[in-house]
């Protein structure tokens, strides 16, 4: 039976026999003694100690004997070893931890500059290099690393670092050392970075709901454009989509956390490590959901898919078309038999397009029957969704042709004149060769020509058109001498021998209060 007592290494309580306790006094005395230590160079010392009886299982209640002390003065040496003569620094085995003390902000690359001998400024250059060159991926690298490296603590993990056996005279000589002891997270360009990136990671996180929003308002449209074809596959890739931006909202903002209070906790690391997986598996699982549900849709979409043809005899000798179909149609010049191609979209909502085509003398209407009663006849495809039927009209070259709605292109090969009339809010598109070009665009119409061959362009516009050309020898424009603030016209083309505006050659200073004409260098 032998008799224990309680004392404090480095502030750590410890039991130990009492003759156990007389030999380590005897022992640091004499080490201070030798060394000259002061107050911090014996904290350090026994510091080290603490680590020694932590390989030996001294922990917790256990107690403190005399062989344990006697191994303690094995490892660290006896003071008379090297009270006469500087004992040099011997090689260790190294660890990788994280140096505080000398790092500017979580000491990981001081760490590895101590570990590889690599001046830390090399290391810190390479990091800016990399930084940019990764876009910013190696910045989450050096984060983990700072949650996964340990940090240096004591005088003997400092050597340790640097492979250097932490025996009495290294440890004493490492404490010796100078330094400024100011926390990390006080550290000038620390704060900075602090308030930076919890901002940055809390507008991440802000932008990221933003983003869920946005592609939940912006996929809407699906259900009204195919209806009853809208399959289980999408359903569940947008619930994915919308999970892992979710998930990733959470992630910033947990980023944003950490790096505000400067406080990061195992349960935290934990609960980021488990979104980061379950939101890449989500992310994953959408991509690979979404090309199904997309795969399994187009096959829907083509097997629901009516196409028809319509003879047209109405358009032969036609010299006057007038379309109106408010969702856009094509008619394409041809010497063939004229006809109609319609495909249309049957699914559950959908509206099926009954089209007539009305004979009065030399003028034939095209239209779309109950369409001019619509409220939502001007609003592109939106009355329709997917189902508008694409309409594509084989016919004759038209002398004039009288277009309302919207999306309506007229394609020809090569003939001398066209007269056309775009109603209001309506937009055409022409496309072949054009002599002569005599145009009336009724108010906010939109007539784009820009790929046409067109000689001679006669433009008579409202208030609110707008035209664009390409290269003509030479445009003439009518337009109102007075009109709305704001609402004037738009004469775009790419280049033109001549333009007069209202029987007066165009220059900027003499420019109409209703029109705007300038060069468009897109074309």
């Amino acid at each position: 039976m032998k008799e224990i007592t309680r004392i404090h290494l480095a502030q750590t309580p410890y039991n130990i026999e009492v003759a156990a306790k007389k030999e380590l006094e005897k022992y640091l005395n004499a080490v201070a003694k030798a060394l000259g230590a002061d107050d911090d160079a014996l904290r350090e010392i026994e510091a080290r100690i603490i680590e020694l009886l932590m390989e030996r299982g001294v922990t917790g209640d256990k107690v403190i004997t005399s062989s344990d002390v006697a191994a303690i003065e094995e490892r660290l040496g006896k003071p008379g070893d090297f009270a006469d003569e500087e004992v040099s620094p011997v090689a260790s085995s190294k660890r990788l931890m994280r140096d505080t003390e000398g790092g500017m902000i979580g000491g990981v690359l001081s760490g590895f500059a101590a570990y590889t001998g690599i001046d830390v400024v090399w290391w810190r250059v390479a990091m800016v290099i990399l930084a940019f060159a990764s876009f910013g991926t190696v910045v989450l690298l050096y984060v983990v690393l700072w949650i996964v490296m340990p940090k240096a603590t004591t005088a003997a993990e400092r050597l340790q670092m640097r492979g250097v056996v932490p025996s009495l005279e290294n440890i004493h000589e490492e404490a010796a050392r100078e330094i400024i002891d100011v926390p990390t997270k006080r550290k000038p360009l620390v704060m900075v970075l602090r308030v930076f990136g919890a901002v940055a990671f809390a507008v991440a996180a802000i932008g990221a709901v933003a983003l869920v929003a946005a592609v939940s308002f912006g996929v809407s449209p699906l259900w009204f454009d195919y209806g009853q074809l809208v399959n289980g596959w999408l359903i569940a890739a947008f619930v994915l989509c919308v999970a892992s931006g979710l998930l990733f909202a959470v992630l910033m903002a947990i980023a944003a956390y950490a790096i505000g209070a400067w406080r990061i906790t195992k349960s935290l690391v934990v609960i980021a490590n488990a979104i980061i997986v379950v939101g890449l598996v989500s992310f994953g699982s959408a991509v690979g959901v979404a090309f199904q549900g997309s795969t399994v849709l187009h096959a829907d979409i083509e097997q629901h898919t009516k196409k028809t043809r319509t003879d047209l005899p109405q358009l032969i000798g036609a010299k006057h078309v007038k379309m109106n179909i408010p969702f856009g149609a094509r008619y394409v010049v041809t010497d063939q038999q004229p006809y109609v191609s319609v495909e249309q979209l049957q699914a559950g909502g959908s509206h099926e397009a009954h089209f007539t085509a009305v004979q009065e003398g030399d003028v034939v209407t095209l239209k779309v029957e109950g369409s001019t009663d619509m409220p939502c006849n001007n609003m592109l495809r939106r009355c329709w969704g997917n189902s508008a039927p694409k309409v594509t009209v084989y016919g004759p070259a038209l002398d004039e042709l009288t277009v309302k709605g919207v999306g309506m292109r007229y394609e020809t090969t090569a003939q001398s004149s066209l007269r056309l009339t775009v109603q209001q809010n309506s937009s055409v598109a022409l496309d072949g060769s054009i002599n002569t070009l005599e145009a009336s665009v009724q108010q906010n119409g939109d007539l784009s020509a820009h790929m046409a061959a067109i000689d001679s362009a006669k433009l008579s516009l409202d208030q609110g058109a707008a035209v664009g050309l390409g290269v003509l020898r030479d445009i003439n424009v009518i337009v109102p001498d007075s009109c709305g603030a704001a609402i004037e016209g738009h004469v775009k083309y790419a280049r033109a021998g001549q333009v007069t505006v209202n029987g007066k050659a165009w220059s900027a200073e003499g420019e109409n209060a209703c029109i705007r004409i300038g060069k468009n260098e897109e074309y």
